[in-house]
């Protein structure tokens, strides 16, 4: 895989003592082949017996160790942000990082009160407006107390549902303004490698999303809804890929950063009837971008690097761990697995 970064960081030594302190803490991610034992594990208690010394251990107490993995995987995401937001030194990057939660609970907000018997799913509590503040103020309709990018939000996911009242047009224009509202503060903090970022995840995205819809063979329309700008890959692309064959679609990507991910991703897709490939390389992409912040010493970039880091490893754990539940087979858990942060 080619370099996905390529820019030169700038040092902001505000960061500096931060940083060291990650550094520290990086070296306590899992590796890879840590991830690999804990698939090659038996059983699910030989699993369970493997996590002893690994911050994924779960308790003694009297709960079932299903219920006590899951709590403890919670428990570290919401360390993980308990850590890193008040190492932060800039609003903008604190909101950069949970404002993807923001928009989360603006999508359950918004599912509950469009979509009759939504289910009633907890709003989370990582985000930059406390839930509680969030959910008073979007049943007043005090849209005006957001910030602006929240309110447009909204007012076109409500439009966007009654267009045709379709449940995926809300998802589709609250990640929409997700994206660009952090590609707005990536820009106010001028800071090349978080654009960057926004880019990637966005190209990302919508490569899932043509994969996603050309699957259920859906029209284009729902693919322009779907479409996350900001990214490298347009969107006539991408329709192109929607409305062609399977064989083709690697020849339209070929001069794209993501031929290799799309021959093999959408290959395997083709072959196996399953998205788990495509989904392991788009993971497999973003975490070779972040690995390019192991050479910072002084930025914010590390910060952002290592809790997208910590989040792909508790969604590995959990994978392992319901895998082994479903009794499936080693090499089949293994070749589900994506690269890991770990140094």
């Amino acid at each position: 895989m080619a370099a996905l970064w390529t820019g030169e960081f700038r040092e902001d030594w505000r960061y500096a003592f931060a940083i060291g302190a990650l550094r520290v803490l990086q070296t306590r991610l899992l590796e890879s082949s840590r991830l690999n034992d804990l698939a090659n594990s038996i059983s699910l208690d030989e699993m369970v017996a493997r996590l002893a010394g690994t911050a994924y251990a779960p308790g003694t107490e009297g709960s079932a160790v299903s219920e006590q993995i899951e709590a403890r995987l919670k428990h570290l995401r919401w360390a993980a942000y308990e850590l890193i937001i008040p190492m932060c030194l800039d609003e903008a990057l604190k909101r950069f990082l949970q404002g993807p939660e923001d928009f989360r609970n603006l999508k359950i907000l918004l599912r509950r009160t469009l979509i009759e018997n939504s289910p009633e799913l907890p709003l989370s509590d990582l985000g930059f407006i406390k839930p509680d503040q969030l959910q008073q103020d979007f049943e007043a309709e005090k849209y005006d107390s957001f910030e602006p990018a929240m309110a447009q939000t909204i007012q076109d996911a409500i439009v966007a549902y009654y267009d045709d009242k379709n449940p995926r047009n809300i998802d589709f224009a609250v990640d929409r303004g997700a994206i660009m509202y952090r590609r707005t503060l990536a820009g106010e903090l001028k800071n090349e490698y978080l654009l960057g970022l926004c880019a990637l995840l966005g190209d990302l995205g919508n490569i899932r999303s043509m994969a996603r819809l050309k699957w259920l063979e859906e029209d284009s329309k729902l693919l322009g809804r779907a479409f996350l700008p900001g990214g490298s890959i347009e969107l006539s692309r991408l329709q192109g890929a929607l409305a062609g064959s399977w064989e083709a679609i690697s020849a339209m990507f070929f001069a794209t950063p993501y031929a290799q991910l799309i021959e093999h991703g959408l290959g395997s897709l083709v072959a196996d009837d399953s998205f788990l490939h495509l989904e392991r390389y788009c993971d497999d992409y973003l975490t070779e971008y972040l690995k390019a912040t192991n050479q910072v010493v002084a930025g914010p970039e590390p910060l952002v690097a290592y809790l997208l880091g910590v989040e792909q490893e508790i969604r590995s754990i959990r994978l392992i761990f319901s895998a082994k539940q479903a009794n499936l087979p080693a090499d089949s858990i293994r070749d589900r697995l994506a690269l890991t942060f770990a140094t």
